[in-house]
């Protein structure tokens, strides 16, 4: 559900449908004991990753005129900025600057990105000055980051007490949207957590997703 939400794609598509079954444990599917991530799953995991992402960039046609491409979604963020156009690095890290937090479910930090950019820039030098191969290729790398795979709660400050901490709005954000509708955050839940007033209208919300079909 996450992938086809975060990369725009068809709502039949079902990038799991070759990995391998979860371990079941006390009756459940869903037990943290017993979901261990194999070698094996993670090699289903690229392998989903690679094939998402190059039919996230597949040639796309605009619905009216069909000799006339549309905007990749992904590649919106660039194509929509003004100044150096030759400048392929730049563009390239407004659309992983826009995808990054969608993907992580948070805001990112410059290292993150700059992080995930080195992929961008390895996809130029040895594949070739394609725009969509290198963000694509930054992209895989993002989807195969513990930051997506797992929904993470980490303590900010930890201290090695195990005291219990208040989840952040983001965090909050991702537990409503996962237990309620099994996918990403919408663009109002981001944007309710960024403003910091998803608990005080956490009623309205959670009546604004039931409703949804």
């Amino acid at each position: 559900n996450t992938i086809r939400q975060l990369l725009y794609l068809p709502p039949d598509y079902n990038p799991t449908a070759d990995f391998p079954a979860d371990e079941r444990g006390d009756g459940f599917d869903n037990n943290s004991d017993t979901l261990v991530v194999s070698p094996v799953l993670i090699e289903h995991y690229l392998d989903a990753a690679q094939k998402s992402v190059a039919l996230a960039f597949a040639p796309k046609k605009d619905t009216k005129d069909t000799n006339v491409a549309a905007i990749n979604p992904l590649n919106a963020p660039s194509k929509a900025a003004k100044g150096d156009f030759g400048n392929w690095q730049a563009l390239i890290r407004l659309n992983i600057e826009a995808f990054l937090p969608r993907a992580w479910r948070r805001p990112v930090t410059k290292a993150e990105v700059d992080g995930v950019m080195k992929f961008a820039a390895q996809s130029f030098a040895n594949d070739g000055e394609s725009q969509d191969k290198a963000t694509g290729l930054a992209i895989r790398a993002a989807l195969m980051s513990p930051n997506f795979l797992f929904r993470l709660e980490q303590d900010p400050h930890p201290d090695g007490s195990g005291k219990v901490y208040a989840l952040t709005e983001y965090q909050l954000a991702t537990r409503l949207s996962y237990f309620l509708w099994s996918t990403m955050p919408d663009d109002e839940l981001f944007a309710q957590a960024k403003a910091g007033t998803l608990r005080q209208n956490l009623d309205a919300q959670i009546a604004r997703m039931l409703k949804d079909p």
